[in-house]
């Protein structure tokens, strides 16, 4: 229950329904933004979100050889060629790219750098093949194959730019095939693009935004992209062109997305990847004091110069390098072991919760709902409900569903759906819910104004229309026009202990005065126990209060709860029972004094849910 629909789930749902949803235009359009999908696409056939993120960490191993490999071609070196290799795996914005995600993206830094590969062994028909479609990981990201084909070929530029005579070589010619590939290929899907959009180029820019905003982070976002290399790619004439396309949404993109800390937990990184290790490679030669690419010639390069006169090995320099690396690893890797002490912290404890009852509820829970319903409201942590047959790529999520929605629409199961570059009503016949991830169900959605998954739950249980199907381990199942008994129930257990200050040891209390004041309690519809446990010291004798509230308005929920103690100096779990008419998050479990007066220590309570409604 790690992953997400966004963009796990989608990025599976989009590819499964290329050839089960195809038609003419949806063909067109698909193959525009992510000509690869129709390679990768059978991957989903096997109906299993394990398999497609296995495939993409597989995807992502794969340079290690192919720089290897590129590396030894070029320096001779094993030392240097093996410890590229080591170092890229090693490199802390991959795990943003693998992190419980799915993106075609991915594929980029592999397909680019055996394309380069093979070009550079003299392979130039794989090498057109493999780099083109690196391009097609998504539009617009030929532009970093034109940037990269136009920056190697840049040499043959100036001199043509300086009537020189030259021979063009056999690279060079495949090079410039490319270039005029990709740039037409750009070209056209541009044209595509901008009829399914007009704003396409505008979508992430603001004529009001500042792009020196939060220019710390921005500064900071590069520095630890090519610091660990000593910014040794920046010196690379050849692989400098490429890596700019990343430097300039960073600072004109308008999204914290590409800024410091949130860069490295996100995929973004994958279009500069690739060009800061070839960087690399072509600047570490420079160490030994000759270039072995004749492509480029830096005798004349003031920076080039003074780096070949430093010395020092690549061997050494190298090493240098790889020690960053690895510390880098430690503190802003998800596995580092200081990687909690980081601003990167991707919070394992958090986010890898081994939960083996909850996982194998919710699959039996997905399992109740027909395998062709395509219109289902997930919460944003059902990554395992996809791929789902579609009706035009249409998925249906809380931050697809749009603000106001009215009684009428319920009513009439038509409901307000956002579908980025079309607006439309879809119904909804199936809910799903997990109220053991709180920040899944009461996060903000995408776009402002519009109604989380809690509040939509709320309001289509509240209407009638829906009634509970599933109601297990916290997993539930909400059907359109169902009103027998759930068909799968279990036991929803909550151990909570009091926050800091929530409580005080050996409190004297009075009556009136509040023992414990417990929020954030989660609660779908049914009938609950609260069990307290409390140690009674001396003979404090009388009645304690205990009710359960929301928290907007301090609305009670239930009459309050009266309980008689004859305290002996002891310690024992009191019970209350509650029922709840709907889903709850923020409930404020309080206990309070009636008439009991003496000494009290509240250790935890736990919520038991005996039935649902």
């Amino acid at each position: 229950m790690n992953s997400n629909i966004w963009d796990l789930g989608y990025s599976v749902q989009v590819l499964n329904s290329i050839y089960f949803n195809a038609t003419s235009i949806n063909f067109l359009i698909q193959f525009s933004q992510q000509g690869l999908a129709f390679i990768v696409s059978p991957i989903t056939f096997l109906y299993s979100i394990p398999a497609v993120l296995v495939f993409q960490s597989v995807m992502l191993g794969l340079p290690a050889y192919v720089l290897f490999e590129i590396a030894y071609h070029k320096t001779k070196n094993l030392y240097v060629s093996s410890g590229v290799a080591f170092a890229y795996l090693l490199y802390f914005p991959l795990a943003g790219i693998n992190w419980f995600d799915f993106h075609l993206e991915a594929l980029f830094i592999f397909l680019f750098l055996a394309g380069y590969l093979f070009m550079i062994k003299g392979y130039n028909k794989l090498a057109f093949l493999f780099l083109i479609l690196s391009g097609f990981v998504r539009f617009p990201y030929m532009v970093l194959v034109i940037g990269a084909m136009f920056s190697l070929l840049l040499p043959c530029i100036i001199k043509i730019f300086k009537r020189k005579k030259f021979k063009i070589s056999g690279e060079e010619r495949i090079v410039l095939i490319i270039l005029i590939s990709s740039s037409l290929i750009l070209a056209a899907q541009y044209l595509v693009s901008i009829e399914i959009n007009p704003h396409l180029i505008t979508l992430h820019l603001s004529s009001s935004y500042n792009p020196l905003s939060n220019l710390k982070d921005k500064l900071l976002a590069i520095a630890l992209l090519d610091g660990p290399f000593l910014f040794l790619p920046l010196v690379s004439k050849k692989w400098i062109i490429p890596q700019l396309p990343l430097y300039v949404l960073t600072f004109f993109a308008n999204n914290i997305a590409y800024e410091y800390p949130f860069i490295f937990s996100y995929w973004y990184t994958d279009m500069i990847i690739p060009f800061l290790f070839l960087g690399l490679i072509d600047s570490l030669m420079l160490f030994d004091g000759y270039n072995r690419d004749h492509t480029h010639s830096w005798r004349k390069s003031g920076i080039k110069k003074a780096i070949g006169k430093i010395p020092m090995s690549s061997k050494k320099v190298f090493t240098i390098i790889l020690v960053l690396i690895v510390v880098c690893t430690i503190y802003l890797q998800p596995y580092g072991p200081l990687n909690s002490d980081s601003f990167n912290n991707f919070a394992l404890s958090d986010n890898i919760i081994v939960n083996g009852t909850i996982y194998n509820t919710a699959k039996e829970v997905v399992k109740m709902i027909p395998e062709s319903e395509p219109f289902v409201l997930a919460q944003n942590d059902f990554a395992m409900l996809f791929p789902r047959p579609a009706i035009n790529n249409i998925l249906v999520s809380p931050y697809n569903i749009g603000p106001n929605i009215t009684n009428s629409d319920i009513a009439r199961n038509n409901f307000p759906f956002n579908g980025g570059s079309a607006f439309g009503y879809v119904p909804i016949n199936y809910v799903l819910v997990n109220l053991n991830n709180l920040h899944s169900l009461t996060e903000p959605p995408f776009v402002a104004g519009y109604p989380t998954m809690l509040s939509i739950t709320q309001m289509l249980y509240a209407s009638g229309y829906y009634g509970l199907v599933a109601a297990s381990n916290g997993v539930y199942l909400l059907e359109r026009n169902y009103s027998a008994r759930p068909v799968l129930t279990g036991e929803f257990y909550q151990s909570i202990a009091p926050p800091s200050g929530g409580f005080a040891s050996n409190l004297l209390v009075s009556k009136n005065t509040t023992i414990l004041r417990e929020d954030a309690i989660v609660a779908g519809p049914g009938t609950y126990t609260f069990a307290t446990n409390i140690t009674l010291n001396g003979t404090g004798k009388g009645a304690l209060r205990e009710y359960v509230s929301t928290s907007i308005g301090n609305y009670e929920i239930n009459s309050p709860v009266i309980i008689d103690i004859n305290a002996d100096n002891k310690t024992e779990t009191i019970y209350a029972s509650f029922t709840f008419n709907n889903f709850y998050d923020s409930l404020s479990f309080i206990m309070s004094s009636e008439t009991y007066s003496g000494l009290i220590t509240v250790h935890s309570i736990a919520l038991y849910q005996k039935s649902p409604l």
